[in-house]
């Protein structure tokens, strides 16, 4: 059995090193798409998707009040228009998810394997 990684979810949620998004004049970094029920879908850019530190930033932006929270992210590298549910073509562009669960206290980030980052437990 492949070993998980598990994260504190204190330390993910809430980092004190994470500086806060910054959201200006400029594009949003991240597109909250839609949501279903606890799990949230983010679009991400193609530019982002290999920053490990980017992806608790956007956790910490839209898990905001929630114990529980369920984020997958995509990225839309053929800049189809959004919609919701996603389409087809991002959906076949995956980069992460992330699994906050109050209930069970398990915590978990894994990352897509066509990122090609280091990590020992890709999806």
């Amino acid at each position: 059995m492949r070993a998980r990684r598990i994260l504190g979810g204190a330390a993910l949620l809430v980092s004190a090193t994470a500086a806060p998004l910054q959201v200006g004049a400029e594009e949003p970094p991240f597109h909250l798409a839609g949501s279903l029920g606890n799990v949230q879908f983010v679009v991400i850019d193609e530019a982002n998707a290999h920053d490990t530190a980017f992806y608790p930033k956007v956790i910490q932006a839209v898990c905001v009040g929630s114990p529980s929270c369920f984020v997958r992210f995509y990225t839309n590298s053929r800049h189809v228009p959004l919609t919701f549910p996603l389409p087809d073509e991002v959906l076949a562009e995956p980069a992460a998810m992330f699994s906050a669960s109050a209930k069970a206290l398990r915590y978990e980030m894994r990352y897509a394997c066509r990122l090609g980052l280091s990590e020992p437990d890709c999806y």
